[in-house]
């Protein structure tokens, strides 16, 4: 880099090299690790913000799940029926199932959704199994009583 000195003003190579400094910085810096704060709203049950798809607050190192979103895309925004039926911490439960949205309904039009969510980005955290013998689709298990009599009869 070459600093230019004016005779006539001592302080241009004062202010000079920091603002070149921040330029070449900015310039530099990867567009996609930042993290993107009108994205945040674009995935149900965001309650970690940023974090939700990158390591730190700020943006910078993304996590499995920021991974996934950011290999799926569509016009620069983040796209849910792309990454809902993946299974990016690798723990068992896709993430559609994790932010409390099995069946991959939730579009950015839809309302909020309601309910717990766990990380999709954490393979220790996920959500409880079905109780009572269920299925994970939630049908409830049919068929004969045991004693093989016919119900209701």
């Amino acid at each position: 880099m070459r600093l230019i000195r004016h005779k006539k003003h001592p302080l241009a190579l004062s202010l000079t090299l920091p603002l070149s400094v921040a330029a070449l910085t900015l310039h530099v810096a990867p567009r996609d690790a930042e993290a993107r704060p009108f994205r945040v709203g674009q995935i149900p049950n965001n309650r970690w913000s940023c974090q939700l798809c990158h390591v730190s607050p700020g943006g910078g190192a993304r996590n499995s799940f920021g991974q996934d979103v950011g290999a799926n895309l569509n016009a620069g925004s983040a796209d849910w029926s792309a990454v809902c039926n993946l299974d990016s911490d690798g723990d068992g439960f896709t993430n559609a199932q994790e932010l409390n949205d099995p069946e991959c309904l939730w579009r950015l039009e839809s309302a909020p959704l309601s309910g717990p969510s766990t990380a999709p980005f954490d393979a220790d955290e996920f959500p409880d199994p079905p109780m009572g013998g269920e299925p994970m689709g939630g049908e409830p298990m049919g068929g004969e009583p045991m004693g093989g009599e016919p119900m209701g009869g």
